[in-house]
């Protein structure tokens, strides 16, 4: 999967590789936001936070979180592993989960790692999978939880945490690269009922592109697996087919609400409903028309029903529980200002690819897309990494691990068009609210 091709990015927004038509759910997020929420969401500053659908009977509480889409692959030479969509914790006007994500460090005990890994089933249980194309694809699913952790609520047969961390690794037949979710706090639950199977459940709430996404996965256990219900360590098993299951919708409907025209949502009978006209949402959830095609006023908004949204998949694989020390404390932000590449998108397809010190940054071809490929320290595990050139944010595309050169760390942004002619300016980075020394840069 993580061959040498360097894959095209399409105009649909920036999230479809060339050379297949887009699917569903990019058509959707592509074709309902102006140029302006394009930017944002390169930015990671997707607007609309998403509210609680379906909430699972004992999972009752959830945080909102922002996506950081990323390119599709790096287009740089040596290629690097990177991903599709990252998800990050953290959105406009919510706490970042740089301070949760750290508890693995600050944790005065051992820091309890829950994997599960398998495939999803080929046949949705329920909906269309055609947003993220998960079917039949592998998944790596990590939960990170510091053994002293306290659940928040309790019942006679289940404990449930908020705040535990979140990275996952989800192929898709949609896209080349898998779809990667970064450090995101996510409420989870340890369930040993008198009868049946024991059981493992996580919930998130995420702003996807246009739309506000839910996800939701059951893990079931061989009776006994679980020792208790408190964070702790066990031995690999085999995940329990039934009732196993991995759930994603758009998100649900908020009250007095500021909607544009192309968000959307999931109503409680699991069909999207599109905002055609923008405007506020009424102060209580209105009678929802479930024809596809038919309308709802809500307050000033006017609504129409696109269909069922909520896609549920079937799990199979393994799970364990280990249990080690808390990590070493997180590398300093370091933006190095050797080797910083600069990639040229034209507009006929093709890819260029040079050192930066050979010529300033052409920014004088309105058709090209300019992007600059830097290495750097204290990336990969940060929750949150932003970039500013000559004190303008910019889009970061890529923040992660390399896949070429073992414990760097690899930053690609893009140059708006806006910095033509600025000169000599400083690229900073900042990761978790650590800023890294400016690297100098020439934009002409």
């Amino acid at each position: 999967m993580f061959g040498t091709k360097v894959t095209e990015m399409s105009p649909l927004a920036g999230f479809v590789p060339a050379g297949r038509p887009a699917n569903r759910g990019e058509r959707l997020c592509a074709t309902r936001n102006s140029m302006q929420r394009i930017v944002n969401g390169f930015l990671g500053i997707l607007h609309g936070r998403a509210g609680v659908f379906m909430l699972s009977k004992r999972l009752g509480i959830l945080g909102a979180f922002a996506i950081l889409p990323a390119m599709a692959q790096a287009p740089a030479q040596p290629p690097s592993p990177t991903a599709l969509y990252s998800f990050a914790g953290g959105s406009d006007g919510a706490t970042p989960f740089a301070a949760s994500e750290n508890q693995k460090a600050s944790c005065p005990t051992q820091v309890v790692t829950y994997q599960f890994s398998g495939q999803f089933g080929g046949t949705p249980i329920k909906g269309n999978d055609g947003l993220l194309g998960l079917a039949g694809e592998p998944f790596s699913i990590t939960l990170y939880a510091c053994e002293s952790k306290q659940p928040f609520k309790t019942g006679p047969d289940d404990a449930i945490y908020s705040g535990i961390g979140l990275t996952a690794t989800l192929d898709s037949y949609n896209y080349e690269l898998p779809i990667t979710i970064r450090p995101t706090a996510m409420t989870f639950g340890l369930v040993r009922p008198s009868e049946g199977s024991d059981a493992i459940e996580f919930e998130g709430n995420v702003p996807f592109a246009c739309c506000g996404l839910y996800l939701r996965g059951t893990i079931a256990l061989p009776v006994g697996t679980l020792a208790s219900t408190g964070i702790a360590p066990f031995s690999q098993v085999s995940i329990v087919p039934a009732g196993s299951t991995f759930l994603y919708s758009l998100g649900a409907w908020q009250a007095s609400h500021a909607y544009s025209v192309g968000r959307a949502i999931t109503d409680p009978s699991g069909n999207e409903q599109l905002v055609t006209t923008a405007g506020t949402s009424g102060t209580t959830a209105p009678a929802w028309d479930d024809t596809v095609g038919g309308t709802t006023t809500d307050g000033t908004v006017v609504w129409t029903c696109e269909g069922a949204i909520v896609t549920e998949l079937s799990v199979t694989g393994t799970a364990s529980g280990t249990a080690g020390a808390p990590p070493a404390a997180k590398a300093d932000a370091v933006l190095h200002p050797n080797a910083v590449q600069v990639i040229t998108a034209h507009a006929d397809g093709s890819r260029t690819l040079r050192p930066l010190h050979t010529a300033p940054v052409n920014l004088l071809v309105s058709s090209d897309k300019v992007m600059l490929q830097f290495y750097a320290s204290g990336v990969r595990d940060a929750s949150e990494a932003h970039v500013q050139i000559a004190g303008q944010d910019v889009p970061v595309l890529y923040s992660g691990a390399s896949g070429h050169f073992p414990g760097l760390d690899e930053v690609i942004v893009e140059v708006p068009r806006s910095l033509a002619g600025m000169g000599q300016v400083d690229v900073v980075l900042t990761a978790d609210g650590q800023t890294a020394n400016p690297v100098p840069v020439h934009i002409q």
